[in-house]
This record gives C-alpha cells, sequence and structure tokens, in this order.
C-alpha cells in the first residue's frame, strides 16, 4: 500500500510537469495575439479588427467595433496552459469567465511559427482558425 501511494504521488507531481514542459512561453506582446486571435475565433471576425485596450495582471481586455452597426464589443482573456479563457464585457460590468462544464472550450497552440486556435462548442462542432503569431 506504501509504494501504491508513493507512485500515485510521484505521479501526481510528475505528469503536471510534463504538460506544462509542453507548453510554449509567450512574451505579453504573444500572449496579447493569442488572446486577439481566439476572439477573432469565437466571434468569427477578422483579427486586425480585435485591439487590446489594456491589461491587468494577467488579464487582457480587448474590444473590436462590428462593421454592421458600429457597435463596439468588449471581451476579457487570459490563457490557462493550452486554454483561452474569456468572458464578455459591457456597460460598466464584467460577464462571467467561460469556465463552465457546458461552455465551449477554446484552446490554443503554435505550429510553424502559427497560432492555432481550436473552439469546440461540441463533440460535433469545432472550429478551427490560424493566426501568424
Amino acid at each position: 500500500m506504501f509504494w501504491i501511494a508513493v507512485i500515485g504521488f510521484a505521479l501526481s507531481v510528475i505528469i503536471p510537469a510534463i504538460e506544462d514542459a509542453s507548453i510554449p512561453k509567450l512574451n505579453d506582446e504573444q500572449t496579447q495575439r493569442v488572446c486577439k486571435a481566439a476572439i477573432a475565433t469565437i466571434f468569427n471576425k477578422p483579427i486586425d479588427i480585435v485591439k487590446v485596450s489594456h491589461v491587468t495582471g494577467d488579464v487582457i481586455y480587448l474590444k473590436y467595433t462590428r462593421s454592421e452597426d458600429q457597435t463596439v464589443w468588449k471581451s476579457k482573456c487570459y490563457l490557462k496552459g493550452k486554454r483561452v479563457v474569456w468572458g464578455s464585457v459591457g456597460n460598466g460590468t464584467s460577464g462571467r469567465w467561460r469556465l463552465h462544464q457546458y461552455d465551449p472550450v477554446v484552446t490554443w497552440t503554435l505550429k510553424s511559427g502559427r497560432i492555432v486556435i481550436k473552439d469546440k462548442i461540441s463533440e460535433s462542432s469545432e472550429t478551427t482558425k490560424v493566426f501568424s503569431l
């Protein structure tokens, strides 16, 4: 029984370390670019209209103006491992972070110097977009 506990503890330390090692280290500008790409993917907008309005700690606040009606849409974003966590912001309020088990899961990876964003809404619905870093 003792060895099972030791092995279990060792695995609980080693596996997260291996997963963290597979996550590329990004500088602030690259992190902002990943968040911009994620918001562009989620809302099906061109990345060049998504702008960083400000950064508070690890949270990046973004906005874009919808061309159809000139309304400004605001979001917030941070990276948690390979997951992009986001929420809406509007009218002086801050929307909830999209972390509920039934929320779509947005992830990022880097492939060949490009950002790949996947917005998985369900097992049968996923959007993937690729952006320059």
